[in-house]
């Protein structure tokens, strides 16, 4: 059966169970239809909105099944989708949703992912003090079961939250908390992303050496054991280890890098966003070494990318970039206007650490 016939039945169901407003036939709803609703969910070839609206049809199905392992399971999972698909209210209302059932269940594991997720929500959504607060949550259940490689995930959150906030030192000891605790295990993905949120931490406190010391024992985990190609680690580090040669005023060598970086197979295709903020740091290098062959063209790339992708810090930092370009070859006019609107867009956006940089 095809998925367009598969939708025609399905909808068909459900109409003819709600006009008939029997609770019953929702509840017998087998676990087959749900499971389908969420493959669905998943599949990229859809469309977001149908995405959506076939991970709505599981939730809405879920709350009638009885509590049992595979209900709250599959709880999980439409949490999950939720926030591959960006919906993140709905990210937050179903982890909270599974936190009730886990609790009337007695299920300590699925109460710890469910504590986990809403952690991860209010990380995604900047409010730290709640982040933190339901990760040490999700951190006392883990330790008690001695599920290590979920406490590397929660130490890695938390560390994620205090790099933001500025707690370079808590982060980095958050981070040797998650390495102790996978150091065993095969969570080379895990790995990676402590060694360059170290490497990160190590250059804002201007250990530049120590910062390439470990983006390149990220390098090496990313090659030695060949971490999926599509989320593009390798060009991410790339872009790393340049800006830190940036910071050492080494622009050629950066330049070397950030170009390098714009190469890698599919990079446009997988992650458009780093594509732009390596051909933006390409340009900027560039800038600073007076070759003005490929400016301001590979601003005005990197911005139309970044303001398509709504990335508006992005667009911030490469109409900055563009002002500084304006004013080092002397056209007063465009590096005010460029500036201006940098500046504009800061404040629209109310990121003080936006505005400090178009300043």
């Amino acid at each position: 059966m095809n998925i367009h016939s598969y939708i025609i039945l399905v909808a068909f169901f459900l109409l003819y169970s709600c006009q008939d407003g029997n609770q019953k036939s929702v509840k017998n709803v087998s676990n087959d239809s749900i499971a389908k609703y969420l493959e669905y969910a998943n599949e990229d070839s859809i469309s977001l909105n149908r995405r959506l609206d076939f991970n709505n049809r599981a939730f809405a199905l879920l709350k009638y099944k009885q509590n049992d392992s595979l209900t709250r399971s599959n709880l999980i999972k439409v949490a999950n989708r939720y926030f591959n698909n960006q919906d993140f209210v709905k990210y937050k209302a179903t982890s909270q949703y599974a936190i009730i059932k886990s609790k009337e269940a007695k299920d300590t594991l699925t109460l710890a992912k469910s504590y986990y997720y809403l952690g991860d929500y209010y990380e995604t959504t900047s409010i730290n003090d709640s982040a933190i607060y339901f990760y040490l949550k999700a951190e006392k259940i883990y330790r008690n079961l001695d599920d290590q490689s979920q406490l590397g995930a929660v130490y890695l959150g938390m560390a994620r939250v205090k790099n933001l906030a500025g707690d370079y030192l808590g982060s980095e000891l958050l981070l040797t908390k998650a390495l102790t605790a996978i150091r065993d295990l095969d969570e080379h993905q895990k790995v990676y992303e402590a060694y360059n949120l170290l490497g990160y931490i190590s250059n804002e406190s201007k250990d530049h050496e120590r910062g390439h010391l470990y983006f390149n024992k990220a390098l090496k985990i990313v090659e030695e054991f060949k971490l999926d190609p599509s989320l593009q680690y390798l060009a991410i580090l790339q872009n790393n280890i340049g800006h830190t040669y940036m910071l050492q005023q080494n622009y050629v060598k950066a330049n070397k890098v950030f170009k390098e970086g714009l190469v890698n197979k599919n990079l446009y295709r997988d992650r458009p966003e780093i594509y732009a903020i390596l051909l933006d740091n390409v340009g900027y290098s560039n800038l600073k070494l007076k070759i003005f062959t490929d400016l301001p063209d590979d601003f005005y790339t990197a911005l139309k990318i970044n303001d398509s992708l709504g990335l508006h810090s992005s667009s911030i930092g490469t109409l900055t970039n563009l002002s500084e370009f304006y004013r080092v070859i002397k056209d007063t006019a465009s590096s005010l206007r460029t500036s201006h609107l940098a500046l504009t867009k800061a404040r629209s956006q109310n990121n003080s650490l936006d505005l400090l940089l178009t300043l």
